[in-house]
């Protein structure tokens, strides 16, 4: 019923025609000879327009995915943005079940963001929506894990046995002793 809320009529000689509409709104168009004489309609089409601010973002990618970061990249849902335009990511630690949230402002068509400080061989899910919008584009990214320590050394005496290892730390630049 609300499809027929405000009919209106537009008339051309030519076999197209553009006509201006409403954001967030649903049209039926239907097309009919009316000269000379007034024929049959045509089948109707039905047409939902999605507001600009509903669009999720386009071609959500990892550029690069690290040990404790991952690039990210998409497209603005826009073509040519002529605001800022604020972004939101949402970051859920699959493995822990925390979620992190990240702003994104910027005016780009093209916006690539580095998601810092998570873990080797981590598992996640990135979303990203623009801000206050049900639309979001999500990608899974999952970190490269840690190195395994090298040479293994066990000495055994009387009631305990003592192990060696070398260091990540050797190995892995970013390594952290007090990681454990």
């Amino acid at each position: 019923s609300d499809l027929y809320r405000n009919p209106s009529n537009s008339t051309t000689t030519l076999h197209n025609l553009t006509i201006l509409v409403n954001r967030d709104e649903q049209y039926l168009f239907l097309v009919r000879v009316i000269v000379p004489y007034q024929g049959p309609p045509s089948e109707y089409v039905a047409l939902k327009m999605i507001p600009d601010n509903r669009l999720p973002p386009r071609h959500l990618h990892s550029v690069r995915v690290d040990k404790t970061s991952a690039v990210i990249k998409w497209e603005s849902p826009y073509d040519f943005p002529n605001e800022d335009m604020d972004y939101i990511l949402t970051v859920k630690d699959m493995i822990r079940k925390v979620d992190r949230n990240y702003k994104v402002t910027t005016r780009n068509g093209t916006v690539e963001y580095t998601i810092g400080k998570l873990e080797p061989g981590g598992k996640y899910s990135v979303t990203v929506q623009l801000k206050n919008m049900s639309k979001e584009s999500t990608i899974k990214v999952t970190t490269v894990p840690l190195s395994a320590p090298d040479a293994l050394k066990v000495i055994s005496e009387n009631n305990h046995v003592l192990l060696f290892w070398k260091s990540l730390a050797l190995k892995e630049k970013n390594f952290n002793e007090s990681w454990g």
